[in-house]
């Protein structure tokens, strides 16, 4: 799972930002004892300067906000809720590529005499549930990078009670269900968090499709597939639930997935590409699983309806081992490819072969010689 930062990535184009960094920039500048803003200016500035951090996150200007990041934490502003979005953005932005020095930047906002990682009482009553689950989230993922079991196993078994209307800390106890070896558990608890949060199963089911790939559970991992509606006939979708069910032995599943997305983008009038795609998949599908007659037919209705060069060429290698006759009139149709001059094949026949290298045997036997002259085995 991806480390994810406390700000979200606002739809916002490069101008408008340049132009928010030119603002809080400027707000950065004003002194310090402007009379008026004195009473709110330690909040107030606090807060644009996470604000320009993330605004130079987003414009790929990596290596200033992380600086930017850092010196917030340093300069211990006093403000805890500054201080979260500027330890939480940072690890986001590291992942794992320092574990340790996240895990100790985390530390900063804990209840100081907890024993377990709890955010503090000033803390907690600032941030909102979002805020919260994204920090506690980051955090269990680092102690899992960090291979720390015991922590990451009771901090995850902690977070559904704290966040009971997310399925990140479900994600959360599955990686942890994965790491133990548990393959099959972490299905099934995904499988009951799918069921009980319909609107949000998409990703629970991505993962667990991904998780039972990779334990070789290919009929899991196909049906986690195709219970997500919205990408059920997008051509990369059907054609990794078909090869789940080939690995699984269900060919026949495999080929009505096919038939179902040929009969949904004939149906829709649109992307004749993706049709073009599906269509040629299923085709190659049933020459391996030897129906070259039905085969034959997909390419031939490609190729009329189509006119696509890939199915000519699959037609007429299809058709070349069910009617040749056939085979060899759609065979016309292949243009030759430029810079080949044709072959006289007749004449070709004629000739004596290759051509027999004078003292070609001398130079086999020289070769034979070094060889066993220089042999490691002799």
């Amino acid at each position: 799972m991806k480390l994810s930062p406390l700000f979200k990535k606002l739809p916002i184009d490069d101008d408008k930002i340049h132009e928010a960094l030119s603002v809080v920039n400027s707000f950065q500048k004003l002194p310090i004892d402007i009379g008026f803003q004195k009473g709110f200016e330690p909040f107030g500035e606090n807060r644009c300067l996470t604000t320009f951090t993330h605004c130079q996150e987003v414009l790929g200007q990596t290596q200033e906000s992380t600086s930017s990041y850092v010196d917030i934490i340093k300069r211990n502003l006093g403000d805890e809720f500054t201080l979260a979005v500027a330890v939480n953005n940072l690890v986001a932005f590291k992942g794992s590529k320092d574990i340790a020095d996240g895990l100790r930047k985390f530390d900063l906002l804990k209840e100081k005499y907890s024993r377990n990682f709890q955010l503090s009482q000033a803390l907690d009553a600032k941030l909102s549930q979002n805020y919260k689950e994204a920090i506690y989230a980051n955090r269990a993922l680092l102690l899992l990078h960090a291979n720390k079991m015991d922590q990451a196993r009771e901090l995850c078994a902690a977070l559904p009670g704290m966040f009971p209307e997310s399925v990140v800390p479900i994600l959360l106890q599955a990686s942890v269900l994965v790491r133990e070896n548990k393959a099959a558990k972490a299905e099934e608890l995904l499988g009951q968090c799918a069921e009980k949060f319909l609107e949000k199963s998409e990703l629970v089911l991505l993962a667990r499709a991904q998780i039972a790939a990779s334990a070789s559970h290919p009929r899991v991992a196909a049906e986690s597939l195709s219970k997500i509606p919205d990408i059920q006939h997008l051509p990369a979708t059907v054609a990794t639930i078909v090869a789940l069910k080939e690995r699984a032995g269900d060919n026949d599943g495999a080929a009505a997935v096919l038939d179902s997305a040929i009969r949904w983008w004939s149906n829709s009038m649109t992307e004749s590409n993706k049709l073009r795609v599906l269509m040629l998949e299923a085709a190659a599908f049933k020459v391996r699983h030897g129906q070259e007659e039905e085969a034959s037919q997909l390419y031939e209705e490609i190729v009329k309806s189509l006119n696509s060069t890939d199915a000519l060429v699959g037609l007429v290698t299809t058709l070349a081992r069910v009617n040749v006759e056939k085979a060899e009139t759609y065979e016309k149709q292949l243009k030759p490819l430029p810079g080949l001059k044709a072959v006289d094949v007749d004449n070709l026949e004629k000739t004596s072969g290759a051509k027999p290298i004078e003292g070609g045997m001398n130079i086999l036997g020289n070769v034979s010689r070094k060889y066993r002259q220089t042999s490691p085995c002799k």
